[in-house]
C-alpha cells in the first residue's frame, strides 16, 4: 500500500471521530476542590525546577512488523507533530513540520473563565495524521474542570479553530502538572484519558492521575474505571494509557511510589535506593466495551520484575499483540538515575521477550530517572517519539529504519505533551 492510499485509508477511520460544537459549562462553586488555586499551581512549578542532565538520546525502532495481511510500515513519518507553547498568558497549540521542525501554525488557547487559569496539559492524535484532541486544565480558585477540544491539520500545515468535543467538559477534575494522558480509540470514535483526585501533601497539593474516563466523541457518553489500586502507603498514579487489540482493550501502566504527585527531587519514586525511591510498575488490560470498573477489574499483562528491574513507560500497539516498554537497569547513581534504558518490545499474550531494538550502551551516561522520559508513538504504532529531560528543558526525537531523528524542538517541562 503506498504512503497515499494508507493516509486515505486512515482518513476514513478519522471521519468518524469528527466532533461537534457543545457549549462549554460555565464554572460553578458545586464544583469546588479543597485548597487554594495557588495550591493547585506547585506541581507545574515543582516540575520546571527539574534539572536532570541526560546526556544521551534514546531510540527505539519503529511500528509493528508486517503480519499476514499487514501492509509494511509506512517509509517515512508524519508529515506534521503538535506541542504547547507554554508562555503564562499566551498559551497555544503549535504545529510543527517534522522536516524541519518550522512551527507552521498555531491556535491560541480558550479563554480563561473570569479570575481563572487556562493550562494546557495533554495532545493526542487520532487515525489519519490529520485531527487531533487537547486537554485544557480551567481553574479559578473555588472550581477546577477540564476542557477538551479537536482541531484539524490542512496539507499545507495550517490549524483549524478549535471545537469543544461533546461530553469533553468534566467538572470537579484536573491534572495540573502535565501528567494527564490522552489517547484516541484506533477507529476514532473515542477518546480515553486519565483524570485525578486532589490529594494534600506537606502543605500543597497534588493531582494524582488515579482515574481513566472513556468519551464516546459521537454521543458524548461518559465510561469510568477508578479504583482498585490502594496499597496501603503507596500512592497510585496512571503514567501512560493506550488502545490495544483494535480498540476492544484499554492498556495502561500503573505506577506505585510512597510520594504522591511529581517528584520533588532527584531520585523521589525511582525505584532506587534513595530516600523515596520505592517504587512498583504494572501493566493492565481493561476490557473496554464493559462499561467501566475497577481498574484492576481486566488483566495483568506485565510486571516489574527482575527481567524488567524499572518499568518508566508502555504502550500497547493498536492490535494488541505487544507492549514496547522503556525499561530502566543497570548501576544507580545516588540521585536514582539509571545507567541503562532499553526499549523492550514484549509479548502481550505471554509477557516474555520479543526483541531489544534499543539498549543504551554502558559508559555513555545515564538516561536519568524514571520521571525524566516519555514515550508516545503516532496512531498506527509505526514511528515513536522519546522525549527526555535534557537540563531545564525537554528535548525529542523519533526512529525511522532504525536511526535516531532528533527534532529542533526543545520543551518547557511544564509542557511537555508532544503528539504525532
Amino acid at each position: 500500500m503506498t504512503r497515499t492510499e494508507d493516509r486515505l485509508q486512515d482518513a476514513l477511520h478519522a471521519m468518524a471521530g469528527q466532533v461537534r460544537d457543545d457549549l462549554l459549562h460555565p464554572l460553578s462553586p458545586s464544583d469546588q476542590g479543597p485548597g487554594s488555586w495557588r495550591g493547585w499551581l506547585v506541581p507545574a512549578a515543582a516540575a520546571a525546577s527539574v534539572a536532570l542532565v541526560i546526556g544521551l538520546v534514546v531510540a527505539v525502532t519503529g511500528g509493528p512488523r508486517p503480519g499476514p495481511g499487514r501492509a509494511a510500515a509506512a517509509a517515512a513519518p508524519p508529515s506534521y507533530y503538535v506541542t504547547f507553547r507554554d508562555v503564562p498568558d499566551n498559551q497555544a497549540v503549535q504545529i510543527h513540520a517534522t522536516a524541519t521542525g518550522q512551527v507552521t501554525a498555531e491556535e491560541p488557547a480558550p479563554k480563561a473563565p473570569s479570575g481563572g487559569l487556562v493550562t494546557a496539559d495533554a495532545l493526542a492524535a487520532a487515525p489519519g495524521d490529520r485531527t487531533f484532541y487537547v486537554e485544557y486544565d480551567a481553574f479559578t480558585r473555588t472550581a477546577r474542570q477540564i476542557w477538551i477540544f479537536s482541531f484539524t491539520i490542512t496539507n499545507t500545515g495550517t490549524v483549524t479553530p478549535l471545537v469543544p468535543v461533546r461530553g469533553g467538559v468534566l467538572n470537579g477534575q484536573a491534572v495540573l502538572d502535565n501528567r494527564s494522558s490522552l489517547a484516541v480509540s484506533p477507529d476514532g470514535a473515542k477518546l480515553a484519558l486519565t483524570t485525578s483526585t486532589t490529594i494534600k501533601q506537606a502543605s500543597a497539593y497534588y493531582s494524582q492521575a488515579d482515574k481513566i474516563v472513556v468519551i464516546d466523541l459521537r454521543t458524548g457518553a461518559r465510561t469510568t474505571w477508578q479504583g482498585g489500586l490502594n496499597r496501603g502507603n503507596l500512592y497510585p498514579t496512571i503514567q501512560n494509557l493506550s488502545w490495544g487489540a483494535g480498540g476492544r482493550s484499554l492498556v495502561f501502566l500503573a505506577l506505585w511510589c510512597d510520594y504522591p504527585g511529581p517528584p520533588k527531587s532527584d531520585g523521589l519514586c525511582s525505584g532506587a535506593s534513595v530516600p523515596g525511591g520505592r517504587r512498583d510498575a504494572q501493566v493492565w488490560s481493561l476490557p473496554a466495551g464493559t462499561g467501566g470498573g475497577t481498574l484492576t477489574g481486566g488483566r495483568l499483562l506485565l510486571q516489574q520484575s527482575a527481567r524488567f528491574p524499572v518499568i518508566a513507560q508502555a504502550l500497547a500497539d493498536p492490535e494488541g499483540e505487544r507492549i514496547t516498554a522503556l525499561v530502566m537497569s543497570g548501576a544507580v547513581t545516588r540521585y536514582g538515575a539509571w545507567q541503562q534504558l532499553a526499549v523492550d518490545q514484549i509479548s502481550a499474550a505471554t509477557g516474555s521477550l520479543l526483541s531489544q531494538p534499543y539498549r543504551t550502551a554502558g559508559g555513555l551516561g545515564p538516561p536519568g530517572t524514571p520521571d525524566g522520559v516519555w514515550l508516545s508513538s503516532d496512531p498506527a504504532g509505526r514511528f515513536f517519539l522519546i522525549s527526555y529531560i535534557d537540563g531545564l528543558k525537554v528535548a525529542v526525537g523519533w526512529i525511522g529504519s532504525g536511526t535516531f531523528h532528533p527534532l529542533p524542538t526543545r520543551l518547557a517541562v511544564s509542557a511537555a505533551s508532544i503528539a504525532w
